[in-house]
């Protein structure tokens, strides 16, 4: 019984969303496969080539906002062409990702290091 309730909730929550992606004219499905091949990657994952996709357009279309999280400077969370090195701790260039996902019109991040996303953006705090 404890589980049920939650999983009732995520299906309430994924045909609430459905219902408003498809109201913008977006196929849900397709919608929701783009946000899957996003979060567990594919043979064109943004984390090899920096492509962006419809995902965000889709979103704002269906009235969506956009917010990304955790960024963060280390070469295990950055995407391959922005990795110092092969070494996991190392840090990369997160400024170029920020800029990457500002120009992909993204609404807000969340990072572990806010200071170089408000350089990143050009921005003053």
């Amino acid at each position: 019984m404890a589980v049920a309730a939650p999983f009732a909730a995520v299906l309430a929550s994924l045909a609430l969303c459905a219902g408003l992606i498809a109201m913008a004219g977006v196929n849900p499905l397709e919608a929701y496969a783009e946000m899957l091949r996003g979060a567990f990657g594919s043979r064109l994952s943004i984390t090899e080539t920096l492509a962006p996709s419809s995902l965000v357009a889709d979103a704002h279309a269906a009235g969506l906002a956009v917010h990304v999280w955790t960024l963060r400077p280390e070469n295990a969370f950055l995407p391959v062409p922005l990795r110092s090195s092969d070494a996991p701790a190392a840090h990369g260039d997160l400024a170029a990702e920020v800029r990457a996902l500002a120009e992909a019109g993204v609404d807000g991040v969340f990072a572990d290091v806010p200071d170089t996303v408000i350089a990143a953006l050009g921005r003053t705090p």
